[in-house]
Parts: C-alpha cells; structure tokens; sequence
C-alpha cells in the first residue's frame, strides 16, 4: 500500500494529498539495509519529514519547489512500488551458528547479500537465543539466499572447522585466477569453501578457509604454496610508443597470448588508448621477465623498420588474386611476413594519392591512379617487393589455345567431369565453346604460371585422343570368313564357351549371320588386323578339325529317342560326356525320323553307337504282366508313400506295380517293366501276399507306465524292432476307457497276456507272422526298465556327476539308463539307475570303473597336497616373482607346484606356502633360496629422492623404470606413500651399476623438480 504525502509547495503554498495503506511509511526508510531519504532530500532539495515509530501513521511530508517535491514523490513511489514485489521468509538456523555464518566482521553475510541480489538477512540479537533468521527481498533473490543460507548451516553443523591466512590484496587476482580457475581447483581437490574479502571490507588481507579439519588444513597447505610462489614475482617497467600499442594489444591480444605462453605466463599491460602515454609493465617470474622484455624490444625494432608499399593491381583481378575466403593472399602473407589490404570495392574514388611511409617506393605508374586498384603491402622492404611481384603473378590472364572440334567432347568428359579435374588441378578457368558453333579456339584464364601449365595438359592430351582415334580406326578392320552352317555350332561350343575364348585370346568380335539368310555362311570379324587373321585362322583350325571328325549314322526307333534324350536333354549329355562325341537326333520334319548321327573319334564314335543301340534295345524290351492280388492288401502297398512298391521296382530293375482303381475287376494289377525282370517281380509280389495271410495278431501285455520307454524318442526302438522283425506294432491309446473284452486272436496265435482280464491299456498289438510275432514281444518285453540300486561313496558324487551334471548326462545317454543320485541333505550312498535290464547292467559296470578311477585320483590329490613353508625377506617378493609373474611362473611350471605369497599387511608376511608333491616342494624351495641368496650377495644402495617426483621416474604402467633398470641392469624399489622414509629408493645389483643408476636418478629427480616449480609457476598467472 502506498503512503500518504503531504506536499507544501513553496511556489504555491498547496498541498496534494494522497491516500495510502497503514504503516507504509516505516518500511521504505530503508532499501536492502540502505537508508534512501537522506541521499533523496540532497538530490531533489527537499524535507521530507517520516512519521515517529511510535505513531501509527502513513503520513510523509515533503516541502519544498513544486517540481523538487514532485519528483521527490515519484521516486519514493517507484521505490514502493518494487517494495510491493518483495517478500519476507524466515528459516530456522541454530544460534549457535550464526556467528559462523556472519563470519568474521559480518564477511561472510555480506557475500551471501552481495550474491543473493542484496537482500536483506536479520539475524536476532544476541542473549535472546531465537533460532529464527528473516530474509527480505525480490522473491527470486530470498529463495536463493534461503538455499545458501541453509547449505551454509548444514556445512558449518557437519564441519565446522574455519581457519584464516594472509596474503596481500594485489595477489588476490592470482589466487582467484581467470574466471576463478585457481581457487575452484583448490576447492574441487581439497573439499574446502574459501571466502576472499570484498571490496568493503575494512580488513582486505584476510581469507577465510571453511570445511572439515583435514579439508581445511589441505587447503590452506595449497594457497601458503601458491603465495609462497608469488612472492617470487616481480614487475618491470619498459618504453614502447604508442603508435605501436595497437599491433599487441590487436586480435584479442594474439601477440601478448603467445609472449605469455613462451615465457611461462608473463603478463603485459599497456596504457589505455588516448593515454599517449608509453610505460608498459611486465609481471612474472623474476628468471622469464627479462626474455619477454627482449622479445617485445625485437618486435618494437620490427615495426620501426615496417613500410607502407603500394601494389597497382586493377581491380577486376582483386578477387581472382585473394582466392577462395582470402587463402591465396594468406598464404602470401605468412610467406612474406607482410600484412596486405585490399581496398574497399564500395569507397568512392579518391584522387588523393596515399603517401609511403619510410624509404618504400611507389609501385604504380606515373599519373593518377584509380585508388579502388591499390593494394597496400605493409612490411619490410625486401618482404613487400617480393610480396607484390607474387600478387602480380597472381594477377590472370587469357591465352587461346586450338582443340579440335572433334575431341572436345572427349576433353571435357562425362558430365564436364574431366574439365573440371583439369581446372581444379591447374586452378584456371576453362571455356569451351559451345558444339553449334563448330570452333576450334578453347580460352583459359588464370595465373600466367597455371595457364602454361595447364595449356601443357591440353596438349599432352590432344596427342593421346589422337592417339587413340587412330587406334580406334584401326581397331575396326573387318574380315569375313566362309564356313558350312552345320559347323557353327561347334564353332559357338556349349554356353558360347569356345567363341567366347576365340573372341577373349585375339581380342576381337564374332559376329554369326542369321539362321535363314542369304549370306548364311559368312562369319564376321572386327578388331586390329592382326588379330583379325589370327581370329580366323582359329576358326579355319577349329572347321578343319570338325571336316576331319569320324561320323556314324544309326537307325534306332524314334519311339525311344524321348527315353534316350531324357528329361532336358540330361541323359543323352550325359552319354556324350561318357564317350566325348556329338550325338545328334533327327527333326519331325526330318526325311528320316530314325536317323541318329554321332560324330568323335572313330573308337568313341563306335563305342557310343553300341551304347546307344544297346539302350534302344533295352527300351524296346519293356513288355507288361497282369496278375491278381485281393483288394484287401492294396492298402499295404499303398501305405506310407507306397514305400513297398519303390523298393520293389528298385530291386527289379524299375519294374512298375499299378493297381486298377476303375472298373469291376479291382484285383488286377498291371506289371510293366523289362521282360527278364517281370516274373521276379510277380513272385515276389505272391510271396508278400502269401505272408499277408498267414499275418496273426498277437498281444503282448507291457504296464503301460512303461510304454513311453517302450517307445523310444519318437517311436525310434518300436520302429526298429519292426524292421528287423517284418511285424507292425500298435500301441494302445492312454485316454481310451478300460474295455473288459479280450482281443480275438486270429489263426493260431495265442494270448501272450496274463491269465484271466488284462487292462486293455497295458496291451500292445503285433501283426505279422507266428514267430515274427514272438521275437518282437520278447523284443519288447527286453525294453521294459528295471531299477537297481548301487552304493557309491556320498564323497564321490559331485564327481561323477560332473560341472553342472555335463558328465552324467553323459553318461545317461550313452548307455541310455535314468540315474538318479540322492539329495545333498541326505548324505546317502545309494543310486538308483532305472532301464532296460541289458543297459541297468552296463551303466552299472561303468559306475564301478569310474569310482575305481575317482579313487586314484584321490589318493593323488592327498599326496599332491603336500605343503612346505620357506621364511623369505619381504623385499626380494618383487623379484622371486619376476617381471610379469615370469619367474615364479617358471618355478611353478618346472616343478608342478602352487606358490602362495602372504598378504601384504599380515602377521607372517615373510612366510611363503608351496604346495604339491614333497619332491616337487623341495625342489622349488630350493630354487626360491637360491634367488634369495643371489640378491642378498648384491651391492645395495639407498638414496633419497623427493616422492614428488617419483611417478614420473617410474612412467606409466612402469615403463620409465623398467628401462632405467634395463639400461643399468640393475633392481630399484620404490617405498610406499605409507613407510616412515617415503623419499628412499633402494637400488640393487653390481657395484658400479648401482653407482651409475643413483646418478642418473639423482639428474632425473633435479629435472623433474625444476619442471614441476615452472608449472606452479605457470598455474599462478594462469
């Protein structure tokens, strides 16, 4: 709510009321701790008068000229208007903290406001131990301070620990580093929260350190260190004239960057611009400041001896010369060492000539030149000359060259593909004219040496397109060759495989005429002459060849020819392939439908003929038989994919069996075939037939809990059982109900079954004959399981039954028996393997051979269990062990041992455990001991070398040390961070070895300090 004002206005004596809200007036007394009428009376030269606390009043007076009070009352109301947006929260802290949180002269409160947007933080007074603290302000601003207030408590409850140090303003800067870098290190590797002081207050030499006690101390050890550094700085004054300020200070101060990083962080600063003053001042370690000093100085002399060199260069050319973004002239610039300015293409044109700075002359022609084509070069005056002579070589231009009309699509390529590549290549411009205006003139445009080099290409591959233009008009030489129709397709050859070599060897094309043409005997052939005669000359061999080849006409019945070709022509390929000859069959429209002609080598062509007459024969010998077979077998020869009938044709020679499915005579069947097979087939056709009716049914009674086994996987031991026995074997049904009538035998057959009533469901059905059918039920009965029990030590089990019972299942499988070991808890001897009694019996015999074999191993495995203890130094671990485990590997392989080594930090730290045989065992303790003895008859020196330094003498993974000792052939041992001398490095080996690896370690050490303090260095200007 807004205050009420009582305005007197001097000028006019009136008063302006305004209405407002209770007690307004006493809350913008202040504005984020600051009292604002006091600053406000001076600046609008008013009175302005508050209301008494006490009084309950919203009254402000202002006196004073109409306009002073006016705008005195427009800022007190802007204030209260942004007051209206503020809000209070209190948050609980314990008392007990907050003279910690206040830090140290209020230090600390003061950063959280200055943080938080200046709010304002009440505390309460001392002795009245309230816990309540009050925040005011812009919300977002209580919020945050709310948090860091609350982080801060939570801190100081879980620390609590603050120390101080001191360390002078000006190295605040160095501490804090670049955007904090330095300090957020500190903190990240310590834990620690550091508060700097700020600008008001009083004491500016005091940093204060809050966190836990070792956090605390660590980083108070880090900043004394970076101090310690600090004091080793020092500043040094130097003259440098203004009109050279801007070359260091240009490029985000590229030069000052590069100073600075040369001469480990050294820092520069120059006067302001317009100062004219030309003190600069270095800061930096003492032993680098005068280096920087120095190369400051050498770029002063440079500048000094820079001169302002004009290059005339029309400006056309400009932007062929600058290249692609400038990189031509970069590169020309960082050639040189000059700086080159293009003039600007929109500047209107000055006729006022640039003057030359130094003793650099003018590089234009007389008279008035047209400011937009200057160039200007600045640098030294060799360095500009030269850098103008390359910007006028740059300059491009135009020379004509002619290219026959008839290359130029072959000049240019695909797509302008090949063009292109040439002016990328030369970086030159390439302008062809167009096809219509049949030109021979082609004009490239670029930089003189490009456009020579380029007009070079061109000729080079103008004489290798007429080159090849001759070549083509050679390679087009046709010549033809007569040869009879019936020999060209031996000429093609199968697939096209002997032309296709003729045209691959001579390098060359074939063409064959058309089948009814008049010039049906002429033959095609282009390429190079040469190649051509030789092309035909092949064909001429290969016509001789087929003119020389033995021919034979046979006479077979064309109505075996379909049976002889086969299907596709496989059968008769096949005899060509088998006598290497040509067979070929007569037409339909052919005078003779019976003429076959073989043509080969005269044996082959002869031995084919009998061949074929021999299968025309054979062809021409099939006849047919009919016989009966009662309608009630068909069924057998038809089942399972007439698998009977394949067999039978396969046996006799391909004899076919067809059944009549039409007509009233159902009983025939149709035998078709080879004469001399046919009667075979119809006995054994009467034979199946015979056995068909002497089949009986038998029933065989097998527990159906049995059947599964029975069975086998899929039926697999029934269907053996039915081949081997020429029987079929019905199983009954598992869901069918129980059926109290006994099965019927037929013939003569008996039940196999118990006396009296059987349960259908344990009767297994065999069809075949008499005694067929016994042998398959014993067959049967042989499979049903049987369980035995066996003892087996409870010790043993876990190895017979092998990882994740792999050996058992094993085992199972082979001999096809279910074993079945007790539970664990149980702790029994006896196993129960269930099977076929046959396989119960050899599963058995297996079982006892693997215990036997367990219980040598066993036996074994006590005396390889022999241990042996050996008292050994500690420090020779390292090298009983050998570099990569290569020694104490060895031991165990030549000896068949296992070597233990105690933990680091146990009680016997000095004993070693060997274990395997007692021969073995000595054996390696010996060898252990001998190592032993070797060491402690070497040279041995200590030396102390800071452990600052030591990772980088032992390198990654090792590295560094393993050559050093290679190098010296010598041990070192590096102590633990944890030992009371954690400085010693202690080196074995020869005397003088030893004494030489110390030196080398002692250089290494001094080098690697004095790195390390130049880093230090480096992190405190940076």
């Amino acid at each position: 709510m807004a205050p009420t004002f009582v305005c007197y206005l001097i000028s006019t004596c009136s008063t302006i009321y305004s209405p407002g809200g209770q007690s307004s007036a006493p809350s913008i007394a202040t504005w984020g701790g600051v009292p604002i009428f006091t600053p406000l009376r001076y600046e609008t030269n008013t009175r302005i008068d508050l209301p008494a606390k006490r009084e309950e009043s919203d009254v402000i007076v202002i006196c004073g000229h109409r306009e002073y009070v006016l705008a005195a009352k427009e800022k007190i109301l802007a204030i209260q208007e942004e007051l209206d947006n503020f809000i209070t929260q209190e948050i609980t802290i314990p008392a007990k903290l907050h003279n910690a949180i206040i830090g140290t002269k209020g230090r600390l409160i003061r950063a959280i406001t200055e943080e938080c947007g200046g709010v304002t933080i009440k505390f309460p007074t001392g002795g009245t131990g309230s816990d309540k603290v009050s925040i005011r302000g812009p919300k977002e601003d209580v919020l945050k301070a709310k948090k860091r207030l609350l982080e801060i408590s939570n801190e100081k409850q879980l620390v609590g620990f603050t120390a101080e140090i001191k360390a002078n303003p000006e190295q605040h800067k160095f501490l804090i580093g670049r955007n904090g870098v330095n300090i957020n290190k500190v903190c990240k590797k310590t834990g620690a929260r550091i508060v700097f002081p700020n600008e008001n207050d009083e004491d500016k030499n005091t940093i204060t350190i809050i966190g836990r006690k070792e956090e605390v101390e660590a980083a108070k050890a880090e900043l004394n260190s970076i101090i310690e550094q600090l004091q080793n700085t020092a500043e040094l004054t130097m003259d440098i004239h203004p009109k050279h300020h801007c070359y260091f200070v240009a490029k985000d101060a590229e030069v000052l960057e590069k100073i600075s990083n040369d001469y480990v962080g050294v820092s520069a600063s120059f006067p302001r611009k317009g100062s004219n003053s030309s003190k600069v001042v270095l800061k930096g370690a003492k032993d680098f400041l005068e280096g920087a000093k120095q190369r400051l100085l050498e770029i002063v002399e440079y500048l000094e001896a820079v001169v302002t060199f004009e290059c005339v260069i029309p400006q056309e050319h400009h932007r062929t010369v600058l290249g692609a973004r400038g990189s031509k002239v970069r590169n020309i610039q960082r050639q040189y060492n000059v700086t080159i300015k293009f003039p600007d293409r929109e500047r209107a044109e000055d006729s006022e000539k640039v003057t030359m700075n130094g003793d650099g002359h003018s590089d234009r022609p007389e008279g008035e030149t047209n400011q937009r084509d200057i160039i200007t070069i600045k640098g030294r005056q060799e360095n500009c000359e030269a850098a103008a002579k390359a910007l006028k070589d740059s300059v491009p231009v135009t020379e004509e060259m002619e290219v026959p009309n008839d290359l130029r699509r072959f000049i240019i390529g695909q797509k302008g593909k090949d063009v292109r590549s040439m002016m990328e290549t030369y970086d030159v411009h390439i302008i062809i004219p167009p096809q219509n205006e049949q030109s021979d003139v082609t004009t490239i445009t670029g930089p003189p040496e490009n456009v020579a080099k380029a007009k070079e290409a061109l000729k080079e591959r103008i004489e290798q397109l007429e080159l090849e233009k001759q070549d083509r008009l050679l390679r087009r030489f046709q010549l033809t060759v007569e040869v009879d129709p019936q020999y060209h397709p031996k000429i093609i050859g199968r697939n096209g495989e002997v032309i296709s070599k003729i045209r691959k060897d001579h390098y060359v094309q074939i063409h064959f005429p058309e089948r009814d043409s008049a010039n049906n005997r002429v033959i095609t052939i282009t390429g190079y002459e040469d190649d051509d005669e030789a092309a035909k000359e092949a064909i001429l061999k290969l016509v001789r060849e087929q003119e020389a080849i033995y021919k034979e006409e046979v006479s077979i019945d064309s109505r075996v020819h379909s049976r002889i070709i086969g299907n596709r022509g496989r059968s008769v390929v096949k005899i060509m392939d088998m006598f290497t000859v040509d067979i070929r069959f007569p037409r339909s429209s052919d005078p003779d439908p019976d003429l076959v002609v073989i043509q080969g080598a005269k044996d082959d062509v002869l031995d084919a003929k009998d061949h074929l007459l021999n299968l025309a024969k054979e062809y021409q010998n099939i006849a047919k038989l009919t016989m009966d077979i009662d309608r009630k077998y068909r069924r057998y020869f038809a089942a399972r994919g007439a698998e009977v009938l394949k067999q039978i044709s396969k046996d006799y020679g391909g004899v076919t069996v067809n059944f009549l499915r039409k007509g009233s005579n159902r009983s025939k069947v149709v035998l078709k075939g080879a004469k001399n097979f046919l009667e075979g087939t119809k006995q054994h056709l009467q034979e199946i037939v015979e056995d068909l009716e002497a089949v009986v049914t038998f029933e065989c009674v097998i527990p159906q809990e049995y059947h599964r086994t029975v069975l086998g996987t899929r039926g697999s031991k029934v269907q053996n059982i039915q081949r081997e026995y020429n029987v079929t074997i019905k199983f009954p049904d598992r869901e069918s109900a129980e059926d109290s009538n006994k099965v019927a035998i037929n013939g003569d057959a008996h039940s196999d079954g118990p006396e009296g009533e059987a349960n259908q469901r344990d009767i297994i059905i065999i069809k075949g004959r008499q005694e067929n059918c016994e042998s398959a039920a014993k067959a049967l009965k042989d499979r049903v399981p049987v369980t035995e029990e066996m003892e087996v030590p409870y010790d043993l089990h876990r190895f017979i039954i092998g990882q994740k019972g792999k050996d058992i299942r094993s085992m199972m499988e082979t001999y096809d028996a279910n074993i079945i070991f007790p539970p664990q808890n149980e702790q029994s001897d006896v196993i129960t393997i269930t099977g076929p009694p046959e396989n119960v019996a050899k599963a058995k015999e297996a079982l006892k051979e693997r215990i036997e074999q367990l219980e040598l191993e066993k036996q074994d495995r006590i005396l390889k269990s022999f241990q042996l203890t050996v008292e050994v130094d500690p420090q020779y671990y390292p090298k009983i062990i050998g570099r990569y485990g290569a020694f104490i590997s060895k031991i165990r392989k030549d000896h068949n041992v296992q070597i233990n080594f105690p933990k680091r930090d146990s009680a016997n730290d000095r004993v070693i455990t060997i274990t395997g045989y007692e021969k073995d065992t000595e054996a390696a303790k010996e060898a252990i001991l001998k190592l032993v003895q070797e060491q402690e008859d070497m040279y041995k020196e200590e030396v102390s070398i800071d452990s600052r330094v030591h990772s980088r003498i032992i390198g990654s993974r090792g590295r560094n040390v393993v050559k050093i000792m290679d190098m010296f052939k010598v041990d070192i041992h590096f102590l633990r961070s944890s030992d009371p001398d954690p400085d010693l490095v202690v080196i074995q080996g020869a005397e003088d070895d030893v004494l030489d690896a110390k030196d080398h370690l002692l250089n290494l050490e001094n080098e690697y300090l004095r790195i390390l303090n130049l880093n230090k260095c480096f992190d405190i200007f940076h």
